[in-house]
């Protein structure tokens, strides 16, 4: 399959430039939105051969890109529909299937490329399957870590987060080495 024209929707600005400066540098024409509501204005006179999709899409969540996937699918009926999520589960991979995606994957730039790659060269693109449910621990680490991220460090989280800070250093300590950020080991 020959890809010439990608649509790239992403609401985090940071992933779209980074894909659509990797996509542009292999010759394609690339037009970005970072909303469900502008594609339609972005590809008035365009033609389109894949289109790139952010499940979680803005206040709108799941449901924005399942019904942007669904949307393209309907009006866009030959093109490629590549949806991809940082939580990507099962479920959300089935909603998206059932939605018109052709290939729903994870966020991951390094599999995103491998697809691209496959479907240039004609091939079947294989992308592996997400785990299908994270632990509590998992959801709990996540949470912690991306506040102990906002606020700059143990001591300025555990205030919001009114906990004591040997609460939330004992928390941290538990946290695998391979989910552990730097902050997570931060001994503020």
């Amino acid at each position: 399959m020959r890809v010439d024209s990608v649509l790239i929707v992403d609401d985090d600005a940071l992933v779209l430039r980074a894909l659509a400066r990797y996509l542009e540098g292999a010759g394609k024409h690339v037009v970005t939105s970072t909303a469900a509501e502008h594609v339609r204005e972005s590809l008035r006179s365009t033609r389109l051969d894949l289109a790139i999709v952010d499940l979680l899409l803005g206040p709108e969540g799941v449901r924005g890109g399942l019904e942007l996937v669904h949307q393209l699918r309907s009006e866009y009926a030959e093109v490629v529909i590549i949806a991809y999520s940082g939580a990507a589960t099962m479920d959300l991979m089935t909603q998206a299937n059932v939605a018109g995606a052709h290939i729903v994957m994870r966020k991951d730039f390094e599999i995103l490329r491998r697809v691209l790659e496959q479907l240039e060269s004609g091939q079947r693109p294989e992308v592996p399957a997400p785990r299908t449910v994270a632990s509590l621990d998992e959801v709990e680490w996540t949470y912690l870590d991306s506040v102990v991220r906002a606020w700059g460090g143990i001591r300025a989280a555990s205030k919001k987060m009114r906990m004591h800070r040997s609460t939330l250093q004992r928390k941290l300590k538990k946290v695998p080495a391979g989910f552990r950020s730097s902050l997570a080991r931060d001994k503020c």
